[in-house]
Protein backbone atom coordinates (compact mmCIF):
# COMPACT_ATOMS: atom_id res chain seq x y z
CA UNK A 1 0.00 0.00 0.00
CA UNK A 2 2.74 2.33 0.37
CA UNK A 3 4.33 1.83 -2.52
CA UNK A 4 0.86 3.08 -4.13
CA UNK A 5 1.21 6.52 -2.03
CA UNK A 6 4.63 6.86 -2.97
CA UNK A 7 3.73 6.13 -6.74
CA UNK A 8 1.42 9.00 -6.92
CA UNK A 9 3.35 11.54 -4.76
CA UNK A 10 6.35 10.88 -7.22
CA UNK A 11 4.12 10.63 -10.39
CA UNK A 12 2.33 14.03 -9.21
CA UNK A 13 6.16 15.29 -8.73
CA UNK A 14 7.30 14.26 -12.59
CA UNK A 15 4.05 15.70 -14.53
CA UNK A 16 5.11 18.95 -12.06
CA UNK A 17 8.10 19.45 -14.70
CA UNK A 18 6.06 19.15 -17.92
CA UNK A 19 4.77 22.24 -18.53
CA UNK A 20 8.02 24.24 -17.61
CA UNK A 21 10.18 21.42 -19.80
CA UNK A 22 7.53 22.25 -22.65
CA UNK A 23 7.54 26.30 -22.00
CA UNK A 24 11.50 26.15 -21.65
CA UNK A 25 11.73 23.79 -25.00
CA UNK A 26 9.47 25.82 -26.89
CA UNK A 27 10.66 29.67 -26.01
CA UNK A 28 14.18 28.58 -25.91
CA UNK A 29 14.29 30.98 -22.74
CA UNK A 30 15.56 30.20 -19.21
CA UNK A 31 16.83 33.36 -18.07
CA UNK A 32 14.96 33.51 -15.08
CA UNK A 33 15.41 30.02 -13.79
CA UNK A 34 17.80 28.99 -11.62
CA UNK A 35 20.59 26.48 -12.23
CA UNK A 36 21.64 26.02 -8.46
CA UNK A 37 17.96 25.08 -8.14
CA UNK A 38 18.01 22.24 -10.67
CA UNK A 39 21.43 21.24 -10.11
CA UNK A 40 20.56 20.94 -6.24
CA UNK A 41 17.35 18.94 -7.21
CA UNK A 42 19.32 16.61 -9.67
CA UNK A 43 21.64 15.95 -6.58
CA UNK A 44 18.59 15.31 -4.50
CA UNK A 45 17.05 12.83 -7.12
CA UNK A 46 20.22 10.78 -6.99
CA UNK A 47 20.06 10.77 -3.01
CA UNK A 48 16.81 9.44 -3.25
CA UNK A 49 17.45 6.88 -5.95
CA UNK A 50 20.52 5.57 -3.77
CA UNK A 51 18.29 5.55 -0.76
CA UNK A 52 15.48 3.97 -2.66
CA UNK A 53 18.42 1.30 -3.53
CA UNK A 54 19.22 0.97 -0.37
CA UNK A 55 16.06 0.09 1.18
CA UNK A 56 14.82 -1.42 -2.37
CA UNK A 57 12.13 0.40 -2.76
CA UNK A 58 10.78 0.22 -6.47
CA UNK A 59 8.62 3.72 -5.98
CA UNK A 60 11.54 5.67 -5.09
CA UNK A 61 14.21 4.49 -7.61
CA UNK A 62 11.37 5.11 -10.72
CA UNK A 63 10.19 7.94 -9.80
CA UNK A 64 13.53 9.56 -8.52
CA UNK A 65 14.74 8.10 -11.91
CA UNK A 66 12.20 9.81 -13.81
CA UNK A 67 12.09 12.88 -12.08
CA UNK A 68 15.97 13.23 -12.39
CA UNK A 69 15.95 12.53 -16.08
CA UNK A 70 13.25 15.67 -16.31
CA UNK A 71 15.43 17.82 -13.99
CA UNK A 72 18.80 17.54 -15.77
CA UNK A 73 16.71 18.13 -19.19
CA UNK A 74 15.81 21.63 -17.75
CA UNK A 75 19.32 22.19 -16.39
CA UNK A 76 20.75 21.59 -20.08
CA UNK A 77 18.22 23.68 -21.42
CA UNK A 78 19.12 26.21 -18.86
CA UNK A 79 22.58 25.65 -19.49
CA UNK A 80 22.74 25.78 -23.71
CA UNK A 81 20.44 28.64 -23.50
CA UNK A 82 21.17 31.03 -21.04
Amino acid sequence: MTNIFGLIGGSLGIISFIPQIIKSYRSKQTRDLSARMFTLLVVGNILWIIHGTIHQDFALILTNSIAMGMTLSVLIMKLRFG
